[in-house]
């Protein structure tokens, strides 16, 4: 069932900026003014590309502003340390892609831009729900100025968008639209405070486009961990490689249950604030979306000191300087932990922050679904990786070797845990798409120079991406295909296991009765469908819920002969098949 995109949807491509426990997170985009064309690759940083920042200036007022006793979130993420560091970032712009900003918020007016409405063009970007407002403010309240709060960065540039309604309704293609025009209005950090649970083409080129050009992505993981329980996955954009997948944490420090959880989760920081209202006022709000702009401000600061740096280089470094909290290491409440802007501010940029990794006992998380970056440095290094899969399937490998303009690729080696074997391949090219096939539970891979390659030091990016295999059903795409059940009450386990796939099944009743039919999906990234008919006749779709929620048919009187029913996921995308199972339920009656 298809329906409009709404900050914490309820059905499917649906994208809503809610309140309180509604919220998800705005998109905050930041790009620098003179970002060269495909900058989004190349080396990290040096030591001497640090900016000059506070450091050797006078040590930073203590804000003033009366609310900020209120804001504890403020010192759970280090950001009262971070002050004595930097408290501006005016050297880039961070654009906020939602239902637009209060624009005579006194505590908000001296850090916005003049702003666009992409529903009224001819229009001011006024907010009308109030969560843009809220998104805004705890990116750059104005800090010390001696009214209401602090944002994490005092005095920015930010750019408000708005792409959703008063209700905060909107479509994908408006949500691509802002990040494009912020893109091209020099934005550098896009925060998206939306989410859906479908990919898409169109948002992962939009994706990819972002990274390109330079534009770091920053988004909220969603806020149904709690209602869904297991069936909950981080939304889009959060989802996507090269997007800062920002979760939700208590004042303990530990997962909020309302967040949503996963493999594609970068950080953590907390889910409840104190922040701007849209009207002139202050109010406490809940939710993820509160979150990832605390992680785009961050990474605000982080350009302030480090304004070389590439945005798949800020989100290593925010990555590396997270407080683990909870489970030790990586996991899929928190991913790294949680966000510590000082921390990062006072660290530098590791090119291979994962070590020591070099042996399979040691090997790092290399967390499904996401991009991370790494370095081999000679001959004798080795990088172990491992990854946990829920299913069974097979992974999609990209490997990227970030080798300086007009230098030749380094012959590399990697070697994948296969089938209770080790694949090994060489890397030849800087650019490679590998096919593994893996299994629930831990794979390893392994990544080392070859010898003789003469390579010092050779940087490099790894995604992945899970590909559900063929259940015991196909091939059934066709109804000359199906796949015969018993004619008797029954529960079949189905994937989805290629773009577009269809599963075609039949029952052949012996004698007069009823039957009612029911698919569940595993996922809420899955929004099933199907239709039932009698050989030969017209076929009924049941297709009335959105994404996750069960599709049940009416009681169906049924007499001698085969009935035929197909099943298919009514959101999927077909460049982006779910990953996961559906259960097709068959109830006979006498």
């Amino acid at each position: 069932m298809k329906a409009r995109i709404q900050a914490h949807a309820a059905h499917s491509r649906a994208l809503r900026c809610g309140h309180a426990a509604a919220l998800l997170a705005a998109v905050t985009l930041a790009a620098a003014p003179s970002m060269p064309p495909g900058s989004a690759s190349g080396m990290a940083a040096k030591p001497d590309d640090e900016a000059r920042i506070q450091q050797e200036g006078p040590a930073a007022p203590k804000a003033n502003d009366p609310g900020l006793a209120k804001q504890a979130f403020l010192h759970q993420i280090g950001a009262n340390k971070a002050w004595k560091l930097v408290t501006e970032q005016t050297s880039i712009t961070i654009a906020v892609v939602d239902t637009g900003v209060d624009l005579d918020h006194p505590d908000l007016q001296p850090n916005l831009l003049p702003g666009i409405n992409l529903l009224k063009p001819d229009e001011p970007p006024r907010d009308d729900n109030g969560h843009g407002t809220s998104v805004a403010g705890v990116v750059a309240a104005a800090g010390n100025n001696g009214k209401g709060v602090a944002g994490v960065i005092w005095k920015a540039r930010i750019l408000p968008i708005k792409a959703l309604d008063r209700n905060g309704y909107g479509d994908e293609r408006q949500l691509g639209e802002g990040i494009r025009k912020a893109i091209s209005e020099g934005a550098r950090i896009v925060v998206l405070s939306v989410g859906l649970y479908h990919s898409s083409p169109y948002m992962r080129d939009i994706a990819a486009l972002a990274e390109q050009k330079g534009v770091l992505l920053v988004a909220a993981a969603g806020n149904d961990g709690r209602r869904f329980g297991s069936r909950a996955a981080v939304k889009y954009p959060a989802a996507y490689p090269t997007v800062l997948a920002v979760g939700g944490v208590g004042p303990d420090g530990l997962p909020d249950s309302r967040s949503n959880q996963g493999p594609e989760l970068d950080i953590a920081a907390p889910w409840k604030v104190y922040t701007t209202a849209a009207g002139g006022g202050y109010h406490y709000v809940e939710g993820t979306s509160m979150a990832a702009p605390q992680a785009a401000a961050a990474a605000a600061l982080l350009w302030a000191k480090y304004p070389s740096l590439k945005p798949y280089q800020i989100r290593s470094m925010l990555r590396q300087t997270a407080k683990d909290e909870g489970a030790k290491g990586f996991d899929y409440g928190a991913g790294y932990g949680l966000l510590r802007i000082d921390s990062a501010l006072a660290d530098r940029y590791k090119a291979d922050p994962h070590e020591p990794d070099d042996s399979a006992k040691t090997a790092a998380a290399l967390p499904l679904g996401k991009q991370l970056s790494g370095q081999l440095s000679g001959t004798g290094d080795q990088d172990w990786y491992r990854l946990e899969c829920p299913y069974d399937g097979i992974v999609s490998l990209d490997y990227t070797q970030l080798t300086s303009p007009g230098a030749g690729a380094s012959a590399v080696r990697i070697e994948l845990e296969e089938a209770g074997s080790v694949k090994k391949m060489p890397l030849k090219l800087r650019n490679h798409k590998l096919e593994w096939h893996v299994r629930k539970g831990t794979n390893r891979l392994m990544l080392r120079l070859e010898p003789g390659s003469g390579a010092k030091q050779v940087p490099y990016l790894l995604s992945t991406r899970l590909r559900m295999l063929p259940d015991k059903g196909e091939s059934n795409d066709t109804a000359g295909k199906a796949y015969p059940l018993a004619d008797r009450s029954l529960e079949f386990q189905g994937t989805f296991h290629q773009a577009a796939d269809v599963d075609w099944y039949s029952i052949r009743v012996a004698k007069k009765g009823t039957m009612r039919l029911q698919v569940e999906a595993g996922t809420m990234r899955m929004d099933p469908a199907f239709s039932y008919r009698r050989a030969g006749g017209e076929a009924l779709a049941v297709d009335s819920n959105g994404e996750g929620v069960a599709e049940t048919s009416p009681l169906i009187p049924v007499t001698p002969g085969t009935y035929e029913i197909k099943v298919w996921d009514a959101g999927e995308d077909a460049a982006a098949p779910a990953t996961g199972y559906y259960t097709l339920k068959v109830t006979r009656g006498g």
